[in-house]
């Protein structure tokens, strides 16, 4: 079963080092950055985040940061 919660620092500290190889490649190719680095700025620039977790372990991150405040638009 999937639960969704919302998400913390933590979570994305956690996660991060099970990313799978082609996620981590493609954080540093868009970003430049770490993994952990690029977790924990989506979690700072999203509202709300959520989490996934399977059996207790948070297995997605997932929320939408705000592109325009103007037009009230954001961005998975």
């Amino acid at each position: 079963m999937i639960d969704f919660r919302h998400a913390f620092r933590p979570d994305a500290i956690d996660l991060a080092p099970r990313l799978r190889e082609a996620d981590k490649l493609e954080v540093l190719a868009s970003s430049g950055s770490s993994p952990t680095a690029a977790l924990l700025m989506s979690l700072r620039l999203s509202q709300p985040t959520w989490a996934a977790v399977i059996d207790g372990q948070v297995e997605a991150l997932f929320g939408v940061a705000r592109t325009s405040v103007l037009t009230n638009t954001g961005s998975p």
